[in-house]
């Protein structure tokens, strides 16, 4: 099995549309996947709830990428 790493980059707060944006990498084994992701939040959410809302986001359209390219593997 795999393991996944996310990281976040240059999280924001929007104010227009009240959300979270960043910059997710996701490390699987040698390879890099970069791609934007944002969460509806507001402003008061903390960062370490916001953090994890993207951080999941991030690996959810990932995997959904994945499968679109037909690959199928067990990721954590």
């Amino acid at each position: 099995m795999t393991q996944i790493k996310v990281q976040l980059d240059n999280v924001t707060y929007n104010p227009a549309t009240r959300a979270f944006e960043a910059r997710a990498i996701l490390h699987d084994g040698g390879e890099r996947h970069s791609f934007a992701c944002a969460i509806s939040g507001p402003i008061t959410m903390t960062f370490e709830d916001a953090a994890g809302r993207l951080s999941r986001k991030a690996f959810q359209h990932f995997r959904q990428m994945r499968r679109a390219q037909g690959v199928h593997r067990p990721y954590t």
